[in-house]
């Protein structure tokens, strides 16, 4: 009887540990990136807009050459998605341009697989002395239970190095024309 008996506290114990983790965890994150580029900010922002041009510098897309791809909509404006389906790499989702300001171009990204979740997503642009400052910023949110994720892996860590190999590849294709 005493070892059952332990065994229901172990059970218990554990239980309550699963359930109260994600209790003081986060529950929400923020990953930011940019980069200078030696282009003219108009240039940068209408490359950037157009998700015909994604591919060329996506830090997914080189995860999975064979990912299908799908635009809707005018490109470039808004109501324009991007939708993927990949490899367990990149996953299934969707892009959508919500609004286009001066300097800046919003983006609702939803991720179907490899679970659903959804994330503002911007492109800011302002112009430096040499060409343009992009950043590259998302935020987002994990619900109770799942954002005990967030007391073991930083999301800034984590997409910041996609973000940064994204940025370094979008440099590259605009700075070569």
């Amino acid at each position: 009887m005493k070892p059952l008996k332990i065994l229901i506290f172990v059970l218990l114990g554990l239980a309550i540990l699963v359930f109260t983790i994600p209790l003081l965890a986060p529950n929400s994150y923020q990953v930011e990136r940019g980069i200078s580029i030696n282009r003219p900010q108009s240039e940068v922002f209408e490359y950037m807009r157009m998700f015909n041009n994604f591919d060329t510098w996506s830090p997914w897309s080189e995860m999975d050459p064979d990912m299908e791809v799908e635009i809707s909509g005018v490109d470039g404006e808004v109501g324009a998605e991007y939708y993927w389906k990949g490899n367990r790499d990149v996953g299934e989702g969707r892009m959508r341009i919500t609004q286009i300001d001066p300097n800046k171009i919003h983006i609702a990204l939803s991720f179907i697989e490899p679970f659903e979740s959804s994330s503002p997503t911007e492109y800011r642009l302002s112009a430096n002395q040499s060409g343009t400052d992009v950043s590259w910023y998302m935020e987002g949110e994990m619900s109770y239970p799942w954002n005990a994720i967030l007391l073991f892996m930083s999301m800034e860590e984590a997409i910041g190095k996609d973000f940064d190999r994204g940025l370094q590849k979008l440099k590259m294709q605009l700075e070569k024309r």
